[in-house]
């Protein structure tokens, strides 16, 4: 898993010239992403954005936060489910 604020094209912009692969088959473009599904809430004094699933369920995706102590918060971690 890359984490980077380099957009994923601009770092595999020279992948499919080393390797013989399609970069849209590796990289998901942020057309593919379902904007309406997203939403930012606030808990707790920290931001996140959050997936909608569906029956007032939603999955963390990102936390944004100057405080560290909320990115040792088990409940505000990726993949963590939470009320809406």
């Amino acid at each position: 898993m890359l984490y980077s604020v380099i957009p994923p094209e601009v770092v595999f912009a020279d992948w499919q010239s080393l390797h013989g692969q399609e970069v849209e088959s590796l990289v998901m473009t942020s057309a593919a992403l379902d904007p309406k599904r997203y939403r930012e809430v606030v808990r707790g004094g920290a931001r996140l954005i959050v997936c909608e699933t569906g029956e007032g369920m939603a999955e963390v995706v990102r936390l944004i936060s100057t405080d560290p102590s909320d990115y040792l918060n088990p409940e505000y971690m990726p993949g963590a489910g939470i009320k809406l």
